[in-house]
């Protein structure tokens, strides 16, 4: 793994860890995918020739992997190593992936958000007001953090379909979220943490 340039996402899924980014092969970067049963031994995942682009978001649902990335990029895989390109019906970068209930949601730049039952056929929902950074979803709903410029922008959506309301404004930009036992935590930029406890 020592001609890795950089990872931009981990997602675990199935006994399976996906890590996702970019590496050199001879002058090229070019987007990887790299998996692991346990954390510590490494291999290189078959990407279709056409997977151009860096990747930034990696999530795992319904048995399915997905990778998203610059470009619109989406890649999907059953097994982790096998990955096939979807359809993404976008040109924005694509930066998170979230899973809830039977759908796959992934946000991007300029609002996009894209919505799967399968990780094969991707639907736009609706927009929220800033570029995601990150997403992460409960049952209860679905949170996507970002930036809109300097500052940073959290919404709920009770379904991660529609974004009703006005997004909370931060100081800092947010880069992710997550989730457990009833409390959602956001990180951003110069050690800012925001949680909901």
């Amino acid at each position: 793994m020592g001609n890795i340039e950089k990872l931009e996402a981990i997602t675990f899924g199935n006994g399976l860890f996906i890590a996702a980014g970019e590496r050199y092969v001879g002058p090229a970067v070019v987007p990887t995918i790299i998996i692991s049963r346990d954390g510590t031994n490494w291999t290189y995942a078959t990407l279709p020739a056409t997977a151009g682009a860096t990747l930034y978001g990696a999530g795992y649902g319904n048995g399915r992997y997905v990778v998203v990335g610059n470009l619109g990029t989406i890649l999907r895989s059953a097994d982790g190593t096998n990955w096939i390109i979807a359809n993404s019906g976008t040109t924005q970068p694509l930066d998170a992936v979230s899973f809830r209930g039977n759908t796959f949601i992934v946000g991007g730049d300029v609002g996009t958000i894209l919505t799967s039952p399968d990780g094969v056929s991707w639907s736009a929902a609706a927009p929220t007001s800033f570029w995601n950074r990150g997403l992460a979803a409960s049952a209860a709903g679905v949170v996507a953090v970002g930036n809109w410029q300097n500052e940073g922008r959290l919404h709920f959506s009770d379904n991660g379909f529609s974004w009703p309301g006005e997004s909370e404004h931060f100081n800092q930009i947010l880069n992710g979220v997550a989730y457990n036992n009833g409390v959602w935590v956001a990180v951003g930029m110069h050690g800012l943490i925001i949680s909901s406890d």
